[in-house]
């Protein structure tokens, strides 16, 4: 399934890099669905799913594990140049901008809501009214 880029202009509440490396580049993290991975003979971790980054051509540029081993259960956070991408996931593709020295997340777990204070019109929706991240800045 793929939405039309006008129902998400940006996904991400852009937060500042601490990096001095970060000239030109955003970083993009994606919250997916999580597996459980059993480790030893009762420890389980909850890694996230991977995802691919496309172009906004729609040529894919590369596959996101979404975790660095098994016990990982934080999302990877990608470095990428600034620009527009999309976010291919079970079907679903998600237009987003990474701007500059920002990070956009997107949440496509279906475990994230906006805060009640937040006005709609800074949330975005996917046409079926589920909440899936923040307007950000665009892209540089």
């Amino acid at each position: 399934m793929c939405f039309p880029a006008s129902y998400y202009n940006v996904i991400g509440r852009p937060s500042p890099l601490n990096r001095e490396d970060s000239y030109g580049k955003g970083e993009l993290q994606v919250f997916t669905e999580t597996e459980s991975q059993q480790v030893g003979d009762s420890t389980f971790y909850f890694p996230h799913t991977d995802y691919d980054i496309l172009s906004e051509a729609n040529k894919k540029l590369q596959n996101v594990p979404n975790h660095l081993g098994p016990m990982d259960q934080n999302p990877t956070l990608v470095t990428l140049p600034a620009g527009k991408y999309q976010v291919s996931y079970r079907g679903v593709t998600v237009p987003v901008n990474v701007a500059a020295g920002r990070t956009t997340v997107v949440h496509l777990d279906g475990d994230w809501h906006p805060p009640a204070n937040v006005p709609h019109d800074e949330v975005v929706y996917l046409p079926n009214g589920e909440a899936v991240g923040w307007q950000g800045a665009s892209a540089e």
